[in-house]
């Protein structure tokens, strides 16, 4: 279990990341959100795109353990869905995705009582995860993925 300190900063990282990943964002040019982030990876804008249907899909999952009683989580984001078509659009599309799931996810564990976060859910591999731990999980990748194209504008002198 997280302590009540790391718990908010968890919070604080998931209420925050729409404004964090468009700080980053600002100025970055079309071309330059087609630059891989890293090396053989995905572009800036298919990672932007990648973040939406995590974040999309991990709101959904800590929803279902929050209503239900050990739920299986749905499924996983695969690397392939970074290649559907829609990882071509503008990213002001994921960015408006982004905006209203961090804000609505961000409420909804705010008002959970201490009880909550225990609650587990069960992976595709069969392991428990408690709520606590998909926190961490979301709010980690989160800030990874921001620091990410954070490094890939220091390398490219953007």
């Amino acid at each position: 279990m997280l302590s009540e300190a790391q718990r908010h900063e968890c919070l604080l990282q998931i209420e925050r990341l729409p404004l964090a990943l468009e700080a980053t964002l600002r100025g970055l040019t079309e071309e330059q959100l087609d630059v891989a982030v890293e090396d053989g990876g995905w572009s800036v804008r298919q990672l932007v795109h990648h973040m939406a249907d995590v974040h999309v899909h991990g709101y959904a999952n800590m929803k279902a353990v929050i209503a239900e009683d050990r739920p299986a989580l749905n499924g996983r984001v695969t690397r392939a869905w970074a290649e559907l078509a829609d990882a071509a659009l503008p990213i002001s599309v994921s960015m408006w995705i982004l905006r209203g799931v961090h804000g609505r996810w961000a409420r909804l564990l705010r008002s959970l009582p201490e009880s909550a976060w225990s609650r587990p859910a069960v992976t595709r591999d069969g392991t428990e995860i408690a709520l606590d731990g998909m926190l961490k999980i979301y709010a980690e990748s989160g800030r990874a993925s921001v620091d990410k194209v954070n490094a890939l504008r220091d390398r490219m002198g953007w």
